[in-house]
């Protein structure tokens, strides 16, 4: 008997927007009105749902893994203590 093949989708982003456009699309639209994407009302709204989703006190949103590593590091400076940062993120691969 041969072995029977089965293919599974690694992601359906079609899918995923459909069922989040509306919110995206109105979240977008907002930053472009105020024209604050950097340092404005949507990154202390996330950082603030954030640390609170993590039990933390503060969050602090930055724009790459190499920014994360210095303010992690400079903030391990200025305390005298190691800083807690959000593991990467993970993926499934196929056996």
């Amino acid at each position: 008997m041969s072995p029977t093949t089965i293919q599974v989708p690694f992601v359906d982003l079609r899918a995923q927007h459909e069922t989040l456009a509306l919110e995206i699309e109105r979240a977008v639209r907002q930053v472009f009105e105020r024209g604050d994407f950097i340092l404005g009302a949507a990154v202390e709204q996330f950082e603030a749902e954030f640390a609170a989703l993590h039990d933390v006190r503060h969050a602090v949103g930055v724009g790459n893994g190499g920014d994360r590593d210095r303010a992690r590091a400079a903030g391990a400076t200025a305390s005298g203590r190691a800083t807690r940062s959000s593991p990467p993120p993970t993926r499934s691969s196929p056996p």
